[in-house]
């Protein structure tokens, strides 16, 4: 009886959405064992990933050493690193080359990494878009490393658009003052499609890079479903059993909010109304990968 050779793979933002995604995804398959690198390995959603099997790591990436990095990435055959500007802000850039050059240093053989585009490039730099530029210059830096070492390092890159879930969060239905509505604001025009998914989709994706690292060597893959804002507010009408609004603020108006990243938010919906989502991105890999959830499918299941 043949024993089964696993593989570790490192996950950075384990107990966030898609590194999370990724963790469960990996868990099914005894092929790999999950190793989570985390701040607080006491808290209750890092305990809970510990009690699945998942090998927690305690460490603080924007602080820790390259060195220190390389130390916990250790014996790993493959790592996803996905960074979070709320935590790095604009530092984001700086601690995402720092983890490559300890993927390098680790010889990790495969890096895959949730990238987006370059806004402020793409727009010849009207649009700048700090979280997207920032992440685009982590992948460019992770391509030329690979680059420097063809024989021993596979780059592979996701995409992901504006998540199904903020409508649960920032962009959840609000109640009027009078209590007697709902409404949505968003600095996209309703009429036109933008790019959307549920972020939970990542993780089958992930897997089956991983299960063909040389098919998808240098592969940057988006997945999405394109659904304008006025039907996404019928499908949520009908899901709550209440009557939204959807109040359209332009961008450029929604960027002199007075509240933390308005302009940088304004300009990222201004750069998907202007030049879409994924600009010179392949949309054909993906579906060939998982299946791409839907909306209405995306409610559905919050339902059960």
């Amino acid at each position: 009886m043949s024993t089964i050779q696993t593989q570790i793979v490192t996950v950075f933002g384990a107990t966030g959405l898609q590194g999370g995604s990724v963790t469960q995804s990996l868990l099914n398959n005894p092929k790999y064992k999950v190793r989570a690198i985390t701040r607080n390995p006491e808290s209750d959603a890092s305990l809970t990933l510990q009690k699945k099997g998942v090998e927690l790591v305690k460490l603080d990436q924007t602080t820790a050493t390259v060195e220190e990095l390389a130390k916990a990435l250790q014996g790993s055959q493959s790592v996803f690193l996905v960074t979070a500007a709320q935590s790095y802000g604009e530092a984001e850039g700086q601690v995402g080359k720092k983890i490559v050059d300890a993927v390098v240093l680790a010889k990790v053989e495969h890096f895959i990494f949730s990238s987006l585009v370059n806004c402020e490039k793409i727009s010849n730099g009207t649009l700048p878009v700090t979280h997207f530029d920032q992440k685009d210059e982590i992948k460019v830096y992770a391509e030329f490393q690979a680059s420097k070492n063809p024989t021993s390092l596979t780059v592979s890159f996701v995409y992901i658009p504006f998540y199904y879930q903020n409508f649960e969060t920032f962009f959840a239905p609000k109640k009027s003052e009078d209590g007697q509505s709902y409404s949505i604001t968003i600095p996209f025009n309703p009429k036109i499609p933008i790019a959307m998914a549920d972020v939970t989709d990542v993780g089958a994706i992930v897997s089956a890079i991983l299960e063909n690292k040389t098919k998808y060597a240098n592969a940057s893959i988006p997945f999405c479903h394109t659904v304008s804002m006025n039907d996404i507010i019928q499908s949520l009408s009908k899901f709550y059993g209440f009557d939204i609004q959807y109040n359209y603020i332009p961008p450029q108006v929604f960027g002199t909010f007075p509240f933390p990243n308005a302009k940088e938010m304004g300009n990222m919906f201004q750069f998907y109304e202007e030049f879409g989502t994924f600009p010179g991105l392949d949309l054909s890999i993906a579906p060939n990968l998982t299946h791409i959830t839907t909306f209405d499918e995306y409610l559905s299941k919050k339902k059960q």
